[in-house]
Order: structure tokens, then sequence, then C-alpha cells
């Protein structure tokens, strides 16, 4: 990998050249290995030289100073906080020291300690924006401690070198190397590469790809023993490799060239050849001998590369790494120019190791946007230099160290990682495994009594979503209760109702799984009453002087809910009273009030609403609710506010069991609510119209036993509900209902929202010239029936689903696998009708008002 820490400075160098003219051979042999970056046997060198009871006191320092930085740049950070410590005693001046040994503290995982000592290093370097960057990372490492998280992590171990060995090696950079991502491509300095040589930096020896493969279950892979992955490696460092669509191409990095004599990183090719890789003998055409080349990350499509690069252009110096993108030019056959992804990307540190995943989503790693270590891995959604604001992983894929090379599977919640976290400050690259627990949200709660708190059997919740008109309904068991299972990311509607006890459904009650990452038990109780004296207060607004709604929409609105209101309580009847506020004269006033009642009732008239359940009724300032009078004695100034509180419209529940009879019809001129005189000219006057139109008259009451009077109250059933005749087996309701040619059986489920149709009865429906194979939707796993029949995907479209004379068109049906061996039947397939419940020998569907 690249070496993320690159700062180097212009005391160091000095350094090196004063000990180079006057110490000892041991000395001059440290400076070498240090200016060749062969910094682990530096350290070791500059150490002992400190240590050496010969070493002239004018040079402990110098030896201190190099030591902490040879051991800084080998990433042996507990090494270097120590020796960093002991430069500083002896007089190390320079500010850079105290915010690396911040950064050894963050990378140890001593947020706390690494925030005061990035907090002594700002006020000596006030100007320098990466204190900030550094706190706010060991702010947010310190937040997520002991924040929940559904990620489970644990050491790859078949991808890494064991334990037990007794050579140490970095493993690193997984990438998936076939289509059933059974085959894992990695990059590791261990023995037996395809060099027996030393890479002096590490003192260890070079990178190579490597391959492991599986096989298996998912949940029971046996992976095998890791093996170069044959042709594709050189006699110097290999690694980071990425694969087109088909696993017959690989872009990988190669630093000091094929044959060993180049100093930089670049970006090579690689064909599959039988089992075997050929190498393209040149570097991709954009990387040059002057600059750094490497983690490639090629697109879904082909036609992207990322990659990490220090070449001019990006937002840091020459010593740090920003990703770039080249596009493929089809029309010349070759790559273009690279772009750098820019600033809400890219910092002035370091981002490397791109993994653009299939759907566009970027992840990568920094040690410039505010992280909990070292490299944190990063995410950010968008394309080209249009890019959201990148998303800290968090903890446990990040950690105080260097955390890379993130690869996922499709539905993202499984994948590999690289990490060399240790409490100890130096640690090995390994890779790691992770896997997330499933988020799962569910809704649960109890239905009661609203006046005695009794728990209430058989009650219907139903949830409706903002994604589709589908409703799930629930009812509840002997203790109230009830439980479902809710969907990510959806807001969600629900209320409780028992139509046949209580009057009133409950208020309803709102859920929301929009963008939480955690799972959650949700709780919503309600209660359900049957008493009938409510009163409340429409917002309806008049204009000045005004009586007249029609000028304003809101009002319309409010109204029209109110309509809504009594059409699902057909047994209501209302009084709706206006009241105004004491300005002008209190007769004018009563008058004023009257006409808009008048004025509302006339709107909910012509809304479909039967007379008959209203009164309309001014009380002009009779009644008002503050002490704003304008006559008598106690004449009160007051705001427009406090006289807007006077000027509104009530409504009054007074009866819930309206009967529609002759008998109504012969107080027509009385309040159908109080008994009193009816207060209203107009009303009476529209209750006449009302009735002059012999389809509203009351029908004929009948002898309850009589024929007629049974075949009226099916009528009326049948008006108001659609009916499905039903079996019940123990504890299941059955239906039968026909697709095509073909009678099935289904079970109804009320808990269940789709349409499951097993295998075998899906087979019989392609037979019988029911359906085809061309009403099932395309998905990305195409399946096959058990009798060879190949389809797009398990969902497919039925034209016509009857049950006896009820007949649903266009419906969402899914192939039932497994277990399932019966039809069952859902609720969505009933989403236009208010309700769904189960009397007697039907399946009653409510129908909506008309």
């Amino acid at each position: 990998m690249f070496n993320s820490f690159t700062k180097t400075t212009i005391l160091s160098l000095a350094i090196l050249i004063i000990l180079g003219s006057c110490n000892p051979p041991s000395v001059q042999k440290a400076n070498q290995h240090y200016k060749m970056k062969e910094y682990a046997v530096a350290a070791d060198m500059y150490a002992k030289v400190y240590k050496n009871s010969k070493t002239p006191k004018k040079d402990k320092l110098t030896s201190a100073i190099n030591a902490a930085e040879a051991y800084y740049y080998n990433h042996d950070y507990k090494n270097a906080l120590k020796w960093y410590s002991i430069a500083i005693q002896k007089g190390a001046k320079d500010p850079m020291f105290h915010y690396k040994m911040g950064e050894c503290l963050k990378m140890t995982g001593k947020y706390t300690e690494a925030i005061l000592k990035f907090q002594e290093y700002r006020k000596m370097q006030p100007e320098d924006p990466n204190s900030a960057i550094m706190i706010e990372g060991c702010e947010l490492a310190l937040k997520l401690k002991d924040a929940k998280t559904r990620y489970h992590i644990q050491e790859f171990k078949p991808a890494n070198e064991p334990s037990g060995s007794k050579v140490k090696s970095d493993d690193f950079s997984p990438m998936w190397a076939n289509k059933k991502r059974t085959a894992i491509v990695f990059t590791s300095d261990r023995p037996k590469g395809e060099s027996s040589a030393q890479y002096k930096w590490t003192g260890r020896k070079y990178t190579d790809l490597w391959m492991i493969e599986g096989q298996g279950k998912k949940t029971t892979v046996k992976w095998g023993e890791a093996v170069l992955l044959p042709g594709a490696n050189t006699d110097y460092n290999d690694g980071t490799a990425t694969f087109d669509e088909k696993f017959t191409k690989m872009y990988f990095t190669q630093c000091n060239g094929i044959k060993g004599n180049e100093k930089k990183c670049k970006i090579y090719e690689a064909r599959k050849s039988g089992k075997e890789w050929d190498i393209t003998p040149k570097p991709l055409p954009f990387c040059t001998d002057k600059y750094n080349y490497g983690h490639p990350s090629l697109s879904a499509d082909g036609e992207k590369l990322y990659f990490a690069s220090d070449m001019p252009g990006g937002l840091g110096d020459t010593n740090t790494h920003d990703i770039w993108v080249v596009n493929y030019v089809k029309r010349g056959k070759t790559w273009g120019d690279p772009v750098n992804l820019g600033p809400v990307i890219n910092t002035k540190a370091n981002e490397v190791f791109p993994y653009i995943f299939e759907d566009g989503t970027l992840y990568f790693s920094s040690d410039g946007h505010p992280g909990l270590g070292a490299l944190d891995i990063f995410s950010a959604k968008g394309s080209g230099l249009d890019w959201e604001k990148p998303e800290n992983m968090k903890s446990p894929l990040n950690s105080a160290g260097d955390d890379f090379g993130l690869i996922l599977d499709p539905t993202k919640e499984k994948g590999y990682f690289t990490s060399n976290r240790s409490a100890s400050g130096k640690a090995d690259d390994n890779i790691y495994e992770f896997w997330m627990d499933p988020l799962v949200f569910t809704l649960s709660g109890v239905i009661t009594d609203c006046k005695d708190g009794k728990k209430l059997t058989k009650a219907l919740v139903i949830i409706s979503n903002n994604h589709d008109s589908s409703k799930i309904r629930v009812y509840t068991d002997k203790n109230g209760y009830y439980k479902v299972t809710l969907k990510v990311n959806t807001k969600y509607e629900l209320f409780a109702s028992k139509r046949d006890e209580y009057y009133y459904d409950s208020k309803e009650e709102y859920v929301s799984t929009m963008n939480l990452e955690q799972s959650q038990d949700f709780k919503r109780d309600f209660c359900l009453k049957n008493q009938c004296n409510d009163i409340f207060i429409l917002p309806i607004y008049y204009g000045l002087d005004s009586s007249n709604i029609y000028t304003r929409s809101e009002s319309k609105r409010v109204l029209d809910d109110l309509i809504a209101t009594l059409k699902k309580y057909p047994k209501m009847a209302i009084e709706l009273g206006t009241h105004t506020d004491c300005r002008n004269t209190f007769d004018y006033n009563k008058a004023l009030s009257q006409r808009r009642a008048d004025s509302a009732v006339a709107y909910i008239i012509k809304g479909g609403i039967n007379p008959f359940r209203l009164d309309a009724r001014g009380y002009g300032e009779s009644q008002l609710v503050n002490i704003c009078e304008c006559e008598g004695g106690k004449v009160v100034p007051c705001t427009e506010d406090e006289h807007q509180q006077n000027r509104r419209a009530v409504v009054k529940v007074m009866n819930c069991d309206f009967k529609w009879t002759k008998e109504t019809i012969k107080v027509m001129n009385d309040s159908a609510l109080t008994g009193g005189p009816i207060n209203s000219p107009f009303l009476a006057d529209a209750r006449k119209k009302y009735l002059e139109d012999k389809k509203n008259l009351p029908k004929q009451e009948l002898d309850p036993n009589s024929k007629e009077a049974k075949q009226a109250l099916i009528d009326e059933m049948k008006e108001k509900y659609d009916m499905i005749p039903v079996t019940k087996s123990r504890d299941k309701y059955s239906v039968m209902g026909k697709i095509g040619k073909k009678s099935i059986k289904f079970d109804f489920d009320s808990e269940e929202t789709g349409i499951i149709i097993p295998e075998a009865t899906v087979v019989q429906l392609i037979t019988s010239k029911s359906i085809t194979v061309n009403d099932f939707i395309e998905s990305a796993k195409p399946y096959q029936l058990p009798d060879g029949t190949k389809i797009k995907g398990k969902s497919f479209d039925v034209k016509e689903i009857a049950f006896g004379d009820i007949k649903f068109t266009n419906v969402r049906c899914v192939v039932g696998t497994g277990s399932i061996k019966k039809a069952i039947l859902g609720t969505s397939i009933f989403e236009n009708y208010l309700s769904v419940t189960i009397e007697g020998n039907n399946l009653l569907l409510e129908k909506k008002p008309k």
C-alpha cells in the first residue's frame, strides 16, 4: 500500500547531513537506510546510537528525532511516541513533533490525550486547519465508543498468515475474483512469494497477488490455502487488483517496474489466458515516470477506472495522494486523461484505496477527513465531480489504526476490509470479514376501551404507507395485543377500530423508519370509545364581514374533511355553530354568524350529506371565549389575535344513532338534534328540497321477521359491502378464487400483504395457459420452476383473479418456494376497500362512500 504518512521536515534532512559527516559508521549506515526509506532498519540503528554511552550529548537530540521519524514512517506508533517525547525533552522545537505525537496517540486509541496534544499544536500553529480536523476525529471516536452498531467483525484467518507464524506479513486489499464471489484476490508480503529478495523499506518480502478460493454454501464456505495468482506477479511489489465484470481482465498496482528499474508505482493491465494471467508490458497510458499511480477500481460497466495518485492537480502536495477517475475511450480503445474527484472527496492529506460499488457509491480511505484513526473508510454517493459529503463508516469498521481496502457483497451487508488495528500501536495489516445484523422494525401495541381500560379482542389495526396504496390489516389477540413487521425507509399511518362494538375509530398515529440505522421496536397503543358528545373547533376563517367560504381554499379543505367524517359515520348528526367577535352590534353579529353557519352547511349538503343530520346555528358574540367585550360598561381593548379567538366555528356531535325514517321527516321544522325549533330558515328550505327527490326518501319500515325485511337487510349489506364466501377449518379461513381456467383454494391471512402462489400451482397456471412466462417480472436473479421452466423472476402479474362475481385486475403475485405448499391471500388486493372483516361465512369488504 501507499505509505499514508510521507511528511518530512527540513530539520530532519539537516540532521541527516550533520550526522553523516561527523558520526561513527553506525550512524552513517542509519542515515543511508533512512535515505533509502528503509525505516525499520534505520529506526533501530538510531535508537542504538542514542543509547550508546559514547555518543556525544550534542548528537543525542538528532538521534532521538531521527529514531522517532523512522518509527513513525514505519507505522510503529508506540515507539514513535516514545522517541518524539524523548526528543522534545531534549530540546526539539519543531511544532510538527507535537502534531505527530497527537497522531500517534490517536492511532493507539488514546483519544483524550490526543486531543490535548493537538490543542498544544494549535497554540503553536493556529493557522494550520489540520489540528481542528484531528480533534474532530478524536471527538467522533469518543462519541462512537459505546454506540450501538449492526456490524460484527472478525479476522478472516484463511487469508492471513497464521498468527503463530514466526515470519510476520501484511495481508491487505481483498477483491472479488469470480462472479460467484467464492474467490478473493489479495495482496501479501508473506514468504514463498514470486521473489526471495527482501524489500528494504519494510525488511520483508516484496508484495504479490495471492488468491484464495472457497467451496460450499454461502453460510458454510470452506476456504482453501492461499496460492500465488498464476502469471500475475513480478519480482517486485505487486498488489491491489480490480477486475472487469467477466473476470478476464485485471488492473493492478506494480511498483519498481516489471524489471525493478523504476522508482514509482504504476497501473498495469493483465488478461486471462487459460488459468494464468498475461501482464501487458507497458503500464496504462496516463501513468508517467514522475508520479505514483495505484489502487485501481473499475466501474461495473468497465468504462471508468478510479485510482489514487500523487500527480499534480490534487489538493495536497506531492507527498499526498488524491483519488482520480479516468474514462475509457471506446473509439480509440484507450484510456483518456485523469480527472481529480475534487474537494468534496479529496483533502490536503491522503485519499486512497477507492472501491466503486455497482450502484455508483464510492468507498475510499482517508486520513484527511475527520476519522477515528489514521486511514478511515468513508462512503460517498455521486458521480463525475458531483459528490455528496463523505460519510465515515464508523466503528467497528474503522478503528484507531489504518482501515482500508473494503469490498462488499450485493446486499452491502457483508464484505471484507483491511486493518492494522492494535492497542500496542504496531500491528500488521490483516484482512477482516464483516457482516451486519438484519435491520428489523416491529410495531406492536394494545387496544383498550377508553373508559374502563378493558383489552379488546379482534380489534382491527389498519396500517398504510407512503410508498404505495397497500395496507397492513392485523387483528388483536385475546389480550388486545397486535404486532407487525415494518419495512425500512418507510412512513406509516395507522389507526384502530372495532366497528361492531365501538362507534369511533381511534385517532391516527404515525411511525417512520426513514434513515434509521438500528433495529427498533415501535409501540403504539390505542383506545376506542362510544361516547357521543365530542366538541371540536374547525379552523374556518371568513373574510371581513363575509360569510362566503368559497373564497378560501383552506376553509373548503376543512369542510371536506368534515364531510368525509360524516360519510364514515352515517349515524352521526351534528350542529355547526359559528361565532363572531364583539365588534359591530349584537344583532348584526347574530345575523352574520347565522349566514356563516348556513354557508358552511350548504357546502356540506352539496358534498352529499342528508340535511336532516345537520343543524346550522349562529351564536354571534353571545359566547366569547375571553374578556374582549365591546358594548355596555365593560368595553375591553383587545388585540387582533384576541378578537380572532372569538371568531370560530364549532362542531358539536349531538347524535350517534341518527335514523332516517318517516318520523324524522315529521319534525322537519324542528332541530333533529335538540327537539327545539329550527334556527335556520335556509336549512328548513334545504330539507324541503331534499325531500323533493324521491330517491332521498326513507325506505318503508318492515316487520324485521318478514321476508321483505330480510331481503332489505341483504340489499343493505350488498350496498355497503362486497362479500366473498369463506370456509373455516380450525383457525384458518379459505376462499375459492379463479385465475384464467384454474380454480385455486387460498388461505386468507390478514397479516400477509401480498398474494403467494406455490411453485406447483404456478406450473399448472402456465400449463393451462392462464398465465405465460412473459407475465413474470425481470429481476437480478432468474428462477427455474420444478418442471424446468425458466422465469425472469419470482414476481408475476395476473390479468384477473375472480372470487365469484367479485373480480380484481392486474394483480401482482409471488411464487412461493420452500415450505409454502398452499396459496395465500393477503390484504393488498383489497386496498380500495375501507376495511376487511370476516362475519359468519363471508369475507366482508367495506366499500368506500361514493
